[in-house]
């Protein structure tokens, strides 16, 4: 059905558009949860320090992990890139 939209813009806290990048539909914290190691894989990626790296993948929220990454333009918008995507993965 065509409506007319040529895109669609979401907006949501970090941990919701982690758990969306990870192809979770249900964000709901009783479905799902965040993934720290897919968070801490995206830090790998752009070659963020592996201090950072080691500290993102033991956080226990993605407040921490804004914090540790300072807000981190780069990883910001590589985890956009995901929810971007059709495929909304990062894993193979």
């Amino acid at each position: 059905m065509d409506v007319g939209a040529n895109s669609v813009t979401i907006v949501g806290m970090p941990g919701k558009m982690s758990k969306l990048a990870m192809g979770c539909m249900d964000l709901h914290a009783h479905s799902s949860s965040v993934d720290f190691n897919f968070l801490s894989d995206i830090a790998k990626k752009i070659k963020m320090d592996k201090k950072l790296i080691e500290k993102i993948g033991n956080s226990n929220t993605v407040a921490e992990v804004m914090q540790i990454i300072n807000y981190n333009n780069e990883f910001i918008n590589y985890l956009k890139k995901f929810n971007n995507s059709k495929t909304n993965r990062i894993h193979k």
